[in-house]
């Protein structure tokens, strides 16, 4: 299975990306318009949707009738009180508040999506281990 994320040109969600694509996940983006028929295969478990614009609400609203529905993760700026409650009502499992870390992100997807050859992650001086979610030091290599 793959996530669908939703085109968000911010540089910000470009990164996260990145960071996705890095650690194996299997991850297509596509834009708003082409996201309903895409879901319809039942290719992608998870859909990635910044709540930014009144298209990506409108589509949110829309997965509602979707077949093939997979779960939605998404992303919000904060300052809106009710933007959480708001996009839960409309179907949304994971809410995440803009910013995020990668490894926020990494944790908010669903055990299955994990890839099989992620294992380790060495960042800065520490070593991510997402299968087993535990943080060591990288210099110690029986860590974590």
């Amino acid at each position: 299975m793959r996530i669908l994320a939703v085109d968000e040109p911010s540089s910000r969600g470009l990164r996260l990306l990145k960071g996705l694509r890095e650690l194996g996940y299997g991850l297509d983006v596509d834009n708003a318009g082409r996201c309903l028929a895409l879901l319809s295969g039942g290719v992608y478990a998870v859909l990635l949707l910044a709540l930014l614009s009144p298209s990506a609400w409108d589509l949110l609203d829309a997965l509602d009738d979707a077949p093939d529905r997979p779960s939605v993760l998404t992303f919000l700026e904060p300052g809106d009180p009710n933007a959480e409650t708001r996009a839960r009502a409309l179907g949304a499992q994971e809410v995440i508040a803009l910013p995020c870390s990668l490894t926020e992100l990494v944790v908010s997807l669903p055990d299955p999506l994990r890839p099989q050859s992620a294992g380790r992650l060495h960042v800065v001086g520490l070593a991510l281990d997402l299968a087993r979610r535990r943080v060591g030091r990288a210099e110690h290599p029986n860590d974590p």
